[in-house]
């Protein structure tokens, strides 16, 4: 990129990362001698999992109330994302459908 950077211009680093992409930070590396920070974005959405059972699947970050008022929060799962991505594909299939 040409410098300096106009300033209507966002960040590399201001993309929203998660579920699947995040940011590997070269520059926080033991032997990293550049006089610079260095960050490399990456995903792993689409990729064969390590075991070949599935790929990688956009994982959504679920919050939910408990019954006993508290919350709870954790990353969705591969296989309950492959199950979400089923649902929606289904939902899709019957929208399409048109009796006439």
């Amino acid at each position: 990129m040409a410098l300096p950077v106009e300033n209507n211009v966002m960040g590399f680093g201001a993309r929203a990362v998660g579920g699947g992409d995040s940011f590997y930070m070269l520059s926080e590396e033991p032997e990293y001698s550049l006089p610079f920070m260095v960050l490399g974005y990456f995903s792993h959405v689409g990729c064969t999992l390590i075991d070949n059972s599935d790929t990688y699947r956009h994982r959504l970050f679920i919050v939910r109330e408990k019954d006993d008022g508290t919350i709870e929060a954790r990353m969705e799962t591969n296989p309950e994302a492959a199950a979400r991505e089923r649902r929606r594909d289904a939902i899709a299939r019957d929208s399409d459908f048109s009796p006439f």
